[in-house]
């Protein structure tokens, strides 16, 4: 299957399963025949899924959940069966999750925890079950907050985060223990993020990216955890972008992009790396856009916004939005013909532009001494500006900017409030 002849190789799960079946039909009481089924119909819905046979996946999964099932029920006291009854409803939790069954989803993961749970009371010296117990917190706990089940999310989490720093204390070399002791964290801080709790949603991002650093450290090619480190730095700096600390959220924000460009580049049949480094230079974008556009001067940051949008810039360069900060951060810098530059380039690839570039466009032209110029762009920004977005507040503030340049002082109230011109900086 790794190989990619995935018809090959689906034709061979076919014929085992059919074997399998058989020998459970011929030797009914043989337990390890009804094992061999379950493992083999795991790996089949795994590539049933890759293939996208969705129907026949589940029908595939919960033939091996029936086997499971049937398996605990003869031997209870056997915990490894038990064991994968739990790893079958957690596969099962997976997979109704991403058909966005959710309520379905959220009976199979409590299922699979409840077993989790009990297994690794019962064996507190079964380091297997302890690890399992922390996965499945991670996986459970996220699907309770997305069906905002937040204080069940929140107590699931804890108890994964018990029980994983107990084992990484105890096995400290264990890096798959503080991968996902790592991921418990990160997950526990969106909930505190989403639950007004900043300062704590911090303190455990900053702990997920501690691990995941070390982690990077110690296994440079390992792209598993470069690819989790990815995410953490990307909730991290988000939560530092809030909290207004927009340097330190830039050197997440960075960090995480350098990392997942590489796995972009190291892996380009893997999808999700590429789709992780969309979104953190959406991020980037964002804060330059802020560092660059803020209403209040005294918290812009030009020279560091020209930084992050040439950043993103380099990465995307067919994003029309990430050449409209770029113009208007070198614009804040004082270059601008090369503001002109980028803004014409934001136009050409969105095929006309907004008030956001023509603004721009007028201020840069008043500047290099072209007025007849200047007004025009100051012109056609008014009039996209009445047209369609008469009330945004921030194309007021530009608008209000631009003018008295120009000699225009009419200004309109938009929302009911005075625009005050802004002097040029």
């Amino acid at each position: 299957m790794n190989t990619g002849r995935l018809a090959e190789a689906e034709d061979a799960f076919r014929r085992a399963m059919e074997i399998n079946e058989k020998l459970i039909s011929e030797n009914p009481s043989v337990p390890r025949y009804r094992m061999g089924l379950v493992m083999t119909s795991s790996w089949f819905a795994s590539l049933l899924n890759k293939t996208k046979q969705l129907d026949e996946q589940e029908k595939v999964a919960r033939r091996a959940l029936e086997i499971q099932e049937q398996l605990v029920s003869e031997f209870p006291a056997v915990a490894f069966y038990r064991h994968g009854l739990g790893v079958m409803y957690n596969n099962m939790g997976f997979m109704l999750n991403e058909a966005n069954r959710l309520d379905e989803a959220v009976d199979a993961y409590r299922r699979s925890y409840e077993i989790g749970e009990k297994l690794a009371a019962e064996n507190p010296s079964m380091v297997s079950y302890q690890a399992s117990l922390g996965v499945l917190s991670a996986n459970f706990g996220k699907l309770l907050n997305q069906t905002n089940q937040v204080g069940e999310a929140e107590e699931v989490y804890r108890q994964g985060l018990e029980v994983m720093e107990k084992l990484v204390s105890e096995n400290p070399s264990v890096a798959y223990y503080r991968d996902i002791l790592g991921s418990v964290h990160s997950n526990l801080g969106l909930l505190l993020k989403q639950t007004g709790r900043p300062q704590d949603a911090e303190e455990a991002f900053r702990q997920s990216v501690a691990i995941g650093e070390k982690l990077i450290d110690e296994n440079p090619s390992n792209d598993t955890y470069q690819a989790r480190q990815a995410v953490h730095l990307k909730r991290l700096g988000s939560m530092l972008e809030e909290a207004d600390k927009p340097e330190e959220a830039a050197e997440c924000y960075l960090g995480g992009l350098k990392l997942c460009e590489k796995l972009a580049g190291d892996f380009p049949n893997v999808p999700v790396y590429q789709e992780i480094a969309v979104n953190i230079r959406k991020d980037i974008d964002r804060l330059a856009w802020y560092l660059a556009t803020c209403a209040d001067p005294n918290c812009r940051d030009p020279v560091q916004a020209v930084e992050l949008a040439e950043r993103t810039v380099e990465g995307a360069p067919e994003e029309a939005s990430f050449w409209t900060t770029l113009g208007v951060a070198r614009y804040r810098t004082g270059r601008w013909q090369d503001a002109i530059e980028a803004l014409q380039k934001s136009m050409e690839l969105s095929s006309g532009g907004s008030s956001s570039e023509f603004f721009f466009l007028a201020m840069a032209n008043w500047q290099l001494g072209h007025q007849d110029e200047a007004r025009r762009w100051y012109d056609q920004a008014v009039n996209w500006m009445e047209q369609n977005q008469p009330n945004n507040d921030e194309l007021g503030r530009f608008r209000a900017e631009a003018a008295p340049p120009l000699g225009i002082s009419d200004l309109p109230t938009p929302n009911g409030k005075e625009v005050v011109p802004v002097e040029k900086e």
